[in-house]
């Protein structure tokens, strides 16, 4: 695809190359556009599309969109900036901020913000995987064998994980909020060593780590995710209310090559796995299939008003959330 790339950074931490070669002047550029938000960055002949992005293949379907032509086939000749972010906080805050126009978030996460009046919309699901609380067999019959002091591993607060195990505390011991105090923030793979290790007593993740633990007998799964709330959407494509303002075509047209990338992966998962590779994703080609093989790259956005009504009724959003307000209603034909 032929179009300028620039990149930038939004929150500490963040330091790796999302766009190889970039030049100090095309970044100085690139940073001076991002902070000129009123100016809109787009015009009919050529629009500015600035993504926030992360090295995970949770943002695959945005790099296979550019990098497979699709993003040129639907916005000819638009040109794009990346914004490199570790979470979708930073996300949210390049939203706020005006650097940012379409990125991938997790559901709960996307929601947190969006009840902070943070000005973005689902335009449409991204992912879906199943999620599972792993402990050592023969220790948890259930939550209720859960003890005080036991410790349970989840990615960080606000996430899925931390919304899933609240529905089911509330079905099982009817409490949505009885282990808030157990859970301990870890990221993968520290999650699983600590459940090997006794560091931790459960471990609620997704594939493949939680493959990884279940290819030993000695583990077992205590809670699904798909018992609580099905198949849900565990990350959405989502955009600022600014962006398409003067032209909002470019929405419906951004949303299709989105929903067209999805479909790609689902397809051709050797080509989505060297488009990955390519990206500094994965360690291999065959590794990174089996990784898309652990998601499910679809446009369905099921179980995500469930998730939202519950958030709201549980004290963790402060704003009602009906889907009317929170998904692009417009974009809707095209998921």
């Amino acid at each position: 695809m032929k179009s300028q790339q620039a990149s930038g950074r939004i929150g500490g931490g963040w330091s790796k190359r999302i766009v190889a070669g970039v030049s100090a002047t095309v970044l100085a550029l690139a940073m001076a556009a991002c902070g000129d938000s009123d100016e809109g960055g787009e015009s009919a002949a050529a629009p500015t599309l600035r993504f926030a992005i992360k090295e995970n293949f949770a943002y695959l379907p945005i790099y296979v969109m550019i990098d497979e032509g699709i993003l040129e086939k639907h916005i000819p000749g638009a040109k794009l900036e990346y914004i490199g972010v570790n979470s979708s906080v930073d996300a949210a805050n390049g939203v706020v901020s005006g650097q940012v126009d379409a990125t991938i978030a997790g559901t709960t996460s996307f929601l947190t913000a969006w009840a902070n009046n943070v000005p973005w919309k689902i335009a449409s699901g991204s992912s879906t995987a199943q999620i599972r609380l792993i402990a050592k067999k023969g220790r948890y019959a259930s939550l209720k064998d859960i003890k005080p002091g036991d410790r349970i591993a989840y990615p960080s607060p606000g996430s899925i994980q931390e919304i899933v195990l609240a529905m089911a505390a509330k079905q099982q011991v009817g409490n949505a909020q009885a282990f808030k105090a157990q859970l301990q923030p870890l990221g993968e793979p520290d999650a699983s060593n600590a459940l090997r290790n006794d560091g931790v007593s459960l471990d609620f993740t997704q594939s493949p780590f939680s493959d990884k633990l279940l290819e030993d007998p000695g583990y077992e799964v205590v809670l699904d995710s798909k018992d609580v709330v099905g198949d849900t959407a565990l990350g959405v494509f989502v955009l600022s209310d600014k962006f398409g303002k003067d032209d909002p075509s470019l929405r419906d047209k951004l949303t299709k090559a989105f929903a067209e990338a999805l479909d790609l992966i689902t397809k051709s998962p050797d080509k989505a796995a060297q488009v990955a590779l390519n990206r500094k994703i994965g360690t291999s080609v065959d590794a990174n299939k089996a990784s898309i093989a652990a998601n499910t790259y679809t446009t369905a956005l099921g179980g995500a008003e469930n998730l939202a009504a519950f958030m709201y009724q549980e004290g963790f959003i402060k704003r009602e959330a009906k889907p009317s307000d929170f998904i692009d209603q417009t974009l809707a034909g095209t998921r």
